[in-house]
């Protein structure tokens, strides 16, 4: 897992997710699969480790200095999504994010989703990653999708009434990619 951490591209890598108790069930990084900015598990493409849209915050390996220099976890509330939002803003920031397939770590996941997230903090969560990152038509596509849920005018609210506005200048000031190529490369549904 670290090995490829020694190529100065490379910001992040994660192993290989299995299920614990049926770890032939795996899955190779994260990809976002629409305008929610839900994820799913990718699927094996090689034996070499290969590049990923994102990792999962479950396992992931850094060097420090990286870690610190893109600004560490954004202040989400609670959990939820902090994963995918650090994945986005380190691929923007310059790096890549590879997964190691032969490198495995057994996850023992819930019965049922969310793990006690609540609605409100995972939508907090979502739209403060998608106004970091997403301009014009994408965030355009990823509001419309939320704007009629009740708790979407509180959340933005805290999200504006916060430092999402000045967090959001520092991202932009040292971005190097753009969440378009971000969406291309990966081709993502956003």
């Amino acid at each position: 897992l670290l090995a490829p951490l020694t190529t100065p591209q490379i910001g992040m890598t994660t192993p290989a997710i299995a299920v614990a108790g049926a770890t032939h069930a795996r899955g190779f990084g994260l990809t976002i699969k629409g305008p929610d900015l839900g994820v799913a598990w990718g699927a094996w493409q090689q034996d070499a480790p290969w590049e990923v849209a994102g990792a999962g915050a479950g396992c992931i390996a850094m060097r420090t200095e990286i870690f610190r220099e893109i600004g560490a976890f954004e202040p989400m509330r609670i959990y939820g999504l902090e994963d995918i939002e650090l994945s986005i803003r380190l691929w923007t920031l310059g790096y890549d994010i590879f997964v190691v397939p032969y490198s495995v770590v057994p996850h023992w996941f819930k019965a049922k989703g969310g793990a006690g997230v609540g609605w409100d903090d995972y939508l907090y969560n979502t739209l403060r990653t998608a106004l970091l990152h997403f301009d014009g038509k994408k965030a355009e596509r990823i509001m419309n999708h939320f704007h009629e849920y009740d708790a979407f005018a509180p959340a933005m609210t805290k999200l504006m009434t916060g430092d999402f506005m000045a967090r959001r200048r520092q991202i932009d000031a040292i971005r190097q990619r753009s969440t378009e190529d971000y969406c291309r490369r990966f081709d993502l549904p956003i």
